[in-house]
């Protein structure tokens, strides 16, 4: 996996931000003006834990994540339940939803797939795994190739 420190990346300069754009029916207001802040603060990449990942693979595809799109990763955050993570699982990079579950008693950690083929990976029987952090936030294109 190839990781980009995004802390390095991104301009340190304000951007504007538009609010109130609307995704369905339009309403004559439009955005509202736009409120100035720092790309990276926005992201999250506010330290130099934060990486960018492009994905390879559709196990997240019901999260909404696909091939191509660039992940934002803090590594510094703590999992927790519901959260999608970076992990290594017997020396493989895997990106996956996090999940606790509890049975009888004993709390079982779960990574779950949100695509077709794969099946969930029980941390705890896999001889190796970590969980190296947790993603903030997902970049996908909208057009094909260069503006």
């Amino acid at each position: 996996m190839l990781l980009v420190r995004a802390f390095d990346l991104l301009p340190t300069e304000a951007v504007p931000l538009f609010t109130g754009l609307s995704a369905g029916r339009p309403h004559a207001e439009g955005a509202d003006s736009p409120v100035v802040t720092d790309l990276a603060d926005l992201v999250g990449a506010i330290h130099r834990d934060s990486f960018f990942a492009r994905v390879d693979g559709t196990s997240m595809t019901g999260a909404g994540i696909y091939p191509g799109d660039v992940v934002v990763v803090d590594f510094r955050r703590e999992a927790r339940s519901g959260d999608v993570v970076v992990a290594v699982v017997d020396g493989q990079t895997t990106l996956k939803r996090y999940v606790e579950r509890g049975t009888n008693g004993e709390t079982r950690r779960v990574l779950l797939p949100e695509g077709e083929g794969e099946d969930p990976i029980l941390l705890g029987r896999a001889a190796e795994a970590e969980l190296l952090g947790v993603v903030t936030w997902t970049l996908k294109p909208h057009r094909s190739g260069r503006p």
